[in-house]
């Protein structure tokens, strides 16, 4: 899109069963103007519950959330838990080096597999419940004390993945599964970003910092 049509990028696509944001449209037309003209959101777009859980069910659940920097995310061996949404992924990364993303969830009782935030490492991910163990690829290894279930197939309850995609080098998940593909959601991004060279960015500094808002 060019500068004389609008925003230079922008998401003009929803979830079919996305409901209008409860904000009042005119307050985002400082937002919409063209790059160099537009201002930042308003402050109630950080602050109110309503559009808070508008936005969690609508972008952060439905959409595509960036977890960070592929390369960065995780060492060798090592796993974390992430909030994405209103749940949270687990993310692994194998001795081979290759990363995957799970629903944090134990397939036995749902109970989480780490806290959010929380971090560990080695070859088998184990609920901290009742002890299931699950391999680096998800698959089910062990389930203590389960006993004899007819018709439990070990095969149809390993750890849930998440979709997930790759962009210049950023992790990307969506955790409905039924989004959009990721390219239609980054659109022209990346014409616009090749200057930069973005994939081949790299962290040399981190700068954490709390406010008070929604998110």
């Amino acid at each position: 899109m060019s500068a004389a049509t609008g925003p230079p990028w922008k998401i003009d696509h929803m979830p079919e069963s996305a409901t209008p944001a409860p904000i009042d449209r005119k307050l985002l037309e400082p937002s919409l103007a063209e790059l160099r003209e537009a201002y930042t959101l308003p402050g109630v777009c950080y602050t109110s519950p309503e559009l808070f859980a508008w936005e969690m069910r609508n972008f952060f659940d439905a959409s595509w959330v960036c977890l960070g920097r592929s390369n960065d995310l995780l060492p060798i061996g090592g796993r974390k838990a992430i909030r994405a949404g209103r749940g949270s992924i687990l993310l692994n990364r194998d001795a081979t080096g290759r990363l995957q993303c799970f629903h944090n969830i134990c397939r036995h009782r749902g109970h989480e597999l780490l806290p959010v935030g929380g971090a560990a490492n080695g070859a088998l991910i184990e609920c901290p419940y009742h002890g299931w163990t699950y391999r680096g690829d998800g698959s089910l290894k062990s389930a203590p004390n389960l006993g004899y279930r007819p018709g439990f197939a070990v095969e149809d309850h390993g750890l849930v993945p998440v979709r997930t995609e790759e962009w210049e080098g950023w992790l990307f998940a969506n955790v409905s599964a039924d989004a959009e593909t990721l390219a239609v959601y980054i659109g022209n991004l990346a014409e616009i970003m090749s200057a930069w060279a973005p994939r081949d960015f790299v962290e040399v500094s981190r700068l954490d910092y709390v406010v008070a808002a929604n998110w």
